[in-house]
């Protein structure tokens, strides 16, 4: 289990991480090679965020189902997903690359993240280093965490707007209908009727 290697020994899950990265089965080499340069333009709204906010990127990562190079030489069609890698109008920049698959099926996965959290130490930050868990955190963020986290600074925004609002505006007002509240008095037994709450005093 590659989980429990991670955990009794990030040096050895390290050189096994690296052994599994290999280059996939090409089903097709005269129709349809492997390129051996590749667009890192970016390809959709999240990847422009990032090429915004991250500085460039030393890998492009994809999280697909497919383990060969597929190509239908009867259609002479290749999976449309294959484009995001070989299509030339995305523009540059464009470098010299070689494209290899993790042979761990399913490894971006919470319980591999989770290990990789516990095993990280100090002395263990090499694994950062690691191709294999470079991609998966890469996929991982953009694909998931990211979102939560800009959901998150979106609502922290919000919630500091709003207090500084109140702060400089210096009052707060809530109504409710009458047949909500109960009547209050002032200090004299005097009814108030209903709350209109305006800064902390009632009023009829």
């Amino acid at each position: 289990d590659l989980c429990r290697v991670l955990l009794a020994s990030p040096e050895a899950a390290d050189a096994l991480l690296k052994a599994l990265l290999q280059t996939p089965l090409v089903e097709s080499r005269g129709w349809h090679p492997l390129p051996s340069r590749v667009s890192f333009a970016p390809r959709t709204y999240w990847e422009k965020l990032q090429a915004a906010l991250s500085p460039t990127k030393e890998c492009y990562a994809l999280y697909k189902k497919d383990k060969t190079w597929k190509y239908n030489t009867k259609s002479f069609k290749e999976p449309a997903w294959h484009k995001q890698i070989t299509d030339p109008a995305l523009g540059p920049p464009i470098r010299s690359v070689q494209i290899k698959i993790c042979a761990v099926p399913n490894i971006v996965s919470r319980e591999f993240c989770a290990a990789l959290r516990l095993a990280t130490k100090d002395e263990n930050f090499f694994i950062f280093a690691n191709p294999v868990v470079k991609c998966l955190l890469e996929v991982a963020w953009w694909n998931g965490a990211m979102k939560v986290d800009l959901v998150q600074l979106v609502l922290s925004i919000w919630a500091l707007t709003l207090l500084i609002i109140d702060t400089y505006l210096g009052i707060l007002v809530v109504a409710y209908p009458n047949s909500g509240l109960s009547n209050c008095t002032d200090g004299n037994g005097s009814n108030l009727g209903a709350l209109n709450c305006t800064n902390g005093t009632a009023n009829a």
